[in-house]
């Protein structure tokens, strides 16, 4: 079995990865989880993976800068970089700094299985040639060892040319893609008052009831209690990290009442907004 981590700062998106890819059907066994790159880090040097799918955009340290740190450290893990459609530039700038491939977030579970399986293929191939071109070295009479270790990492560095060429070819439309769609499109526009769910299916061309249907089947979740679960994590992160009036948190996260965005963090948190953020404080 291949050990297995995966960091991503979005829960929804970090649970579903790690839950519905089918990882020991595939040889795989996912030895943690982590939210932000920093415990990413901690977790790696603590587990020793073979095999780390991250996120490149996320608090405390981002993916590109524990990906360095974690080569230097233990230079055969392979750092698979987990890109929304925006962040292709990253992850093409993380490839050349050393990182093994790229996955599309939003594709199907097939799609990413398929392609781990096959960076873990190439990997296990390298290491074979490595071992044979180590005992060539003892022996003269293997001459033919040192063509076919060359020949392997020419083709390793001929499949990373692959990957981010064909990259593009893989979008195909699912279920699971409109849900990490809908995951994304909330996610960027959460501050807007007047988000909603017919707002939301318009973007990812599918009617409205059927977008709560579908949101519901695969998180368990209602999608507007999702919306204002993003809401109040943020409203939670600057009260505890900014001096913003409450007045303001609301506008931020798309509130423009801020005595009905009170009562709603109450809710969500337990507590007022102020309350919360001199609870933090002390």
């Amino acid at each position: 079995m291949h050990g297995v981590i995966i960091v991503d700062d979005d829960e929804i998106m970090l649970k579903g990865i790690s839950v519905n890819i089918p990882w020991k059907e595939n040889g795989f066994y996912v030895l943690g989880t982590a939210n932000n790159g920093a415990d990413g880090l901690a977790l790696a040097r603590r587990v020793s993976p073979e095999i780390i799918l991250t996120d490149i955009r996320m608090p405390m340290i981002d993916g590109i800068s524990m990906a360095e740190k974690i080569k230097a450290e233990q230079p055969d893990v392979k750092i698979i970089f987990l890109t929304g459609y925006d962040n292709f530039q990253y992850a093409k700038l993380a490839i050349s700094l050393g990182a093994d491939g790229y996955i599309l977030k939003y594709e199907s579970d097939e799609a990413i299985i398929r392609e781990i399986i096959s960076i873990r293929d190439k990997a296990v191939k390298q290491r074979a040639a490595s071992r044979e071109y180590e005992m060539d070295r003892f022996n003269p009479m293997r001459s033919d060892s040192r063509q076919n270790v060359a020949e392997t990492f020419s083709e390793d560095g001929e499949f990373k040319d692959h990957l981010w060429h064909e990259g593009t070819s893989w979008m195909k439309v699912s279920h699971k893609q409109l849900v990490y769609k809908i995951i994304k499109y909330v996610r960027a526009n959460y501050s807007e008052d007047s988000l909603s769910v017919a707002q939301i299916a318009g973007a990812v061309h599918i009617c409205a009831a059927y977008t709560s249907t579908l949101f519901k089947k695969y998180t368990k979740m209602n999608l507007s209690d999702y919306i204002v679960s993003v809401r109040m994590k943020e409203a939670q992160r600057l009260l505890q990290e900014t001096s913003l009036s409450i007045e303001k948190i609301s506008w931020q996260i798309g509130y423009s009442n801020s005595h009905y965005f009170s009562t709603a963090f109450k809710r969500y948190s337990g507590c007022t907004p102020s309350a919360f953020r001199r609870r933090r404080n002390t």
